[in-house]
């Protein structure tokens, strides 16, 4: 995923990027991305890289932090949401960065 827009952003910023190009360069990058948002290719993409990971280390969520507002400006008093498994959480962000594209 982040090779993907790695490489959209140096296309857009190329010193002789078109308007066209960077239009075809966004098109590609949002279809690669909606392609992988695929619930099987997710899971192959992601157990390959915990299996990367695995040589390394346990794969894990990042530490989350419990950073509130003020109570007198949060109404909802709620305590902030906890994924069950870094898949879940990976699954989260990937999710986000299509919806940003869409």
């Amino acid at each position: 995923m982040f090779e993907l827009l790695e490489n959209l952003c140096t296309a857009l910023q190329g010193r002789y990027t078109t308007v066209s190009g960077m239009i075809t360069a966004v098109q590609q990058t949002k279809n690669e991305l909606q392609r992988i948002r695929d619930d099987k290719i997710f899971g192959e993409m992601f157990e390959e890289a915990k299996q990367d990971v695995m040589k390394l280390l346990e794969i894990s969520q990042p530490r989350s932090r419990v950073v509130r507002p003020p109570r007198r400006l949060d109404e909802s008093h709620t305590a902030p949401h906890a994924y069950s498994s870094a898949e879940d959480y990976f699954r989260k962000v990937m999710q986000f960065t299509c919806n940003q594209f869409c």
